[in-house]
């Protein structure tokens, strides 16, 4: 891994307030290690805890194995925010091994002597808006049980998460804090889109019989599936802008 190229600071009043926010929803990432163009390690990562000046999450974990970062590793954070994309550059402090005797408790990781907390683009532009298709149904099935929850219609569609209408009365059944297996169809696609996810907030509950849901993907149960179906979402997405930007070009020569 290369070692420390980061500047040592202090976390901007932003970062500060953003890594909070990030810490308490329990909310995930990216990391990177290594040279940019080519990159090392890639690996999802859960934001635990800012301490200071100091970061806590779970132990990066790509294709099922830890990955393997020692103290002075430079890497990077990637993460979404209300609807913007962020970076921030950062040096491994050290690894702790779990306090708890549960199986499903885990290393972390701590991170200290960040960069500058840089923006880097709207989530917009790799989220698309689906209300213009026939709606795709989605399906709910908790992960503990192997019947269909609940159903409804994916509304929007980004490399992360998502948006679905479901109906009000089934809204108990989609608590918070619970994941899901969701399966939906795109079209031109014949195979099925699985994902674990977990509903994130609820956007709109104006109507008394549909309410708008936010998904997030959940990906660390296996890293290698999970991006290749990413990589699915993203070719259907980009291949949804280009439609759209002909789509406007031709409307502005008439």
């Amino acid at each position: 891994m290369s070692k420390a190229v980061v500047k040592t600071g202090e976390l901007s009043e932003e970062a500060r307030r953003i890594l909070i926010g990030l810490c308490e929803g329990g909310l995930k990432g990216e990391l990177t290690a290594g040279p940019p163009d080519e990159p090392t390690a890639r690996a999802r990562i859960r934001f635990v805890r800012l301490d200071g000046d100091r970061l806590e999450a779970d132990l990066p974990v790509a294709d099922g194995e830890p990955v393997c970062l020692t103290r002075g590793d430079a890497v990077v954070l990637r993460f979404v925010w209300r609807d913007q994309v962020y970076q921030l550059r950062a040096c491994v402090k050290q690894r702790l091994p779990s306090a708890s005797d549960d199986p499903s408790s885990c290393d972390t990781l701590h991170f200290d002597k960040f960069g500058k907390l840089t923006r880097i683009q709207r989530r917009q532009t790799y989220r698309v808006s689906l209300l213009d298709l026939p709606p795709p149904l989605i399906s709910f099935t908790r992960s503990d049980d192997s019947s269909v929850s609940a159903t409804g219609s994916l509304i929007e569609l980004s490399e992360t998460g998502g948006r679905a209408l479901v109906a009000t009365a089934v809204m108990p059944f989609l608590r918070h804090s619970d994941t899901f297996r969701i399966s939906f169809h795109l079209p031109d696609d014949p195979e099925p889109f699985v994902f674990l996810a977990r509903r994130t907030r609820i956007i709109s509950s104006e109507d008394d019989i549909l309410v708008a849901v936010g998904l997030s993907w959940q990906l660390d149960g296996s890293w290698s599936e999970g991006r290749r179906v990413q990589a699915r979402v993203s070719k259907f997405i980009a291949e949804r802008q280009r439609k759209g930007r002909g789509l406007r070009k031709v409307a502005a020569t008439h």
